[in-house]
């Protein structure tokens, strides 16, 4: 009952605001443009558009797709690359064996590799450090978190693609997933909403929003002034965070537990610790694998591995967390022998 109320103060918030802002959005569309987000520019023959909505994950990628995407601030470019989007909707990995037991990489942003080429994410670097024609594939996608890992193993999305089976399945994350699988942004309207259990975990609820509440997101996240307070709607308390912390916890807890139960794999989370940070703690005492990205770096600084201000890890952030990434996968090969 507790956490209805929370979440429908969290809705009369969005709603309160609402009418002001739709009135006011000619005008702000005007004077404050958007926020120099990155541009999609299609380059397939036929295609027109990049994002796509997706009934059990919320939204992701056009199948087939190509798209040429660059980044500017402040008049400098941070990035022009090329995304290559296969016929399952997944990145393309160059490198990637086609038959063959698979290693499975989840996770957002990071693992999908926005800022680099096709051949520098961190899949296509860990099939480059493997060197043996391992199949790879990449599930991550923009702004993506845990939630749509778990629903993609509960639905079995990706039996078809690994059919072959799964030896390694790697899940990328950064403290910013929690408030992403506690539906606490701004563009993952639709995307599958859980909540903890009475038994500890995690079960699945439909999707974060309803269909009149996601448009309304979705126009007010159209313009940096309005997403601004949209995002400051959604903060969570300090009661709310321990719950998120918990719920993300089990969120990767489950996953790992559907990884090894559908497909016997191993399961590493590649996480992005920060000083002070405690949640890889959290995930090592549930039980999880843990690759803390600051040992990866081995005193490597960050700003060394990072598209500057856009803060994604460049190409040589990408080889240098793979390689790390790739012992586990050898390591529990020697295991087998």
């Amino acid at each position: 009952m507790g956490r209805r109320v929370v979440r429908s103060r969290g809705a009369l918030a969005v709603f309160g605001g609402l009418i002001g802002v739709v009135l006011s959005i000619v005008v702000l569309r005007a004077v404050d443009p958007e926020a120099p987000l990155p541009s999609y520019d299609i380059e397939s023959p036929g295609g027109w558009r990049y994002f796509r909505s997706d009934v059990d994950l919320g939204y992701g990628p056009v199948p087939g797709v190509r798209a040429r995407s660059s980044r500017e601030m402040d008049g400098v470019t941070i990035y022009d690359v090329r995304y290559t989007i296969d016929e399952h909707g997944l990145r393309s990995t160059p490198g990637s064996g086609a038959f063959g037991p698979a290693i499975v990489f989840f996770g957002g942003s990071f693992t999908f590799g926005e800022g680099v080429e096709d051949d520098e994410t961190l899949p296509a670097r860990t099939a480059a450090w493997l060197r043996d024609g391992t199949r790879i594939v990449n599930a991550g996608f923009h702004g993506y978190g845990p939630h749509q890992m778990l629903r993609s193993l509960e639905t079995g999305r990706l039996d078809g693609v690994v059919a072959d089976g799964v030896e390694h399945v790697f899940y990328q994350g950064i403290p910013g997933h929690v408030p992403r699988a506690a539906g606490r942004v701004t563009w993952d309207v639709a995307g599958p909403r859980y909540e903890l259990s009475t038994d500890g975990g995690v079960v699945f609820e439909g999707p974060f929003r309803g269909e009149v509440a996601a448009t309304a997101t979705k126009i007010l996240h159209r313009f940096a002034p309005t997403r601004e307070v949209l995002e400051r709607s959604l903060v969570a308390g300090d009661a709310e965070r321990e719950y998120d912390e918990q719920r993300y916890v089990e969120i990767v807890a489950r996953a790992a537990e559907l990884a090894r139960e559908r497909w016997g794999a191993r399961f590493t989370v590649i996480f992005w610790d920060e000083p002070g940070g405690t949640l890889a703690d959290r995930l090592e005492a549930r039980g999880l694998d843990v690759l803390r990205v600051s040992d990866a770096l081995d005193g490597v600084r960050r700003e060394r591995i990072v598209l500057g201000v856009d803060r994604h890890p460049n190409r040589w952030g990408h080889s240098r967390i793979a390689r790390a990434a790739a012992r586990p996968v050898r390591t529990a090969r020697r295991t087998k022998m």
